[in-house]
């Protein structure tokens, strides 16, 4: 468990310090749609589908450390909470249209990054 921890831990790390040192040289956009968060978690989707379709098909690494990589590299990686804070500040500026589209861009760039993630990894 301890050992597990430690992992996670030191994953944590890499991805938390991975998203900072992105977001500091990826120019971000202020109130535009496309923002350096969302770009961070589309970027995080597709390294959690690459690293999903590791664990389920066990080629190239093993399972446990795709689980660590899923769990603490891309748990601190990705920025949900920020996108959130994001869309609210949208919402408050009266950014409505900005707000819906980042929020729908996100979810379905997000969901084909994984996708094509774990497909990568299934068909290589």
């Amino acid at each position: 468990m301890i050992r597990n921890i430690i992992i996670i831990g030191l994953a944590s790390f890499i991805g938390g310090t991975s998203r900072y040192i992105m977001s500091v040289y990826i120019p971000s956009y202020g109130t535009s749609i496309i923002s350096t968060t969302m770009l961070i978690n589309i970027i995080g989707c597709f390294i959690i589908g690459l690293l999903y379709g590791i664990a389920i098909t066990g080629k190239y690494l093993n399972p446990d450390i795709a689980l660590y990589l899923m769990v603490g590299f891309c748990g601190s990686f990705t920025t949900f909470s920020t996108f959130s804070l994001e869309v609210l500040k949208l919402l408050e500026t009266g950014n409505y249209f900005n707000a819906i589209t980042y929020i729908i861009l996100s979810i379905i760039l997000g969901l084909i990054a994984v996708y094509f993630g774990q497909y990568l990894i299934k068909n290589i």
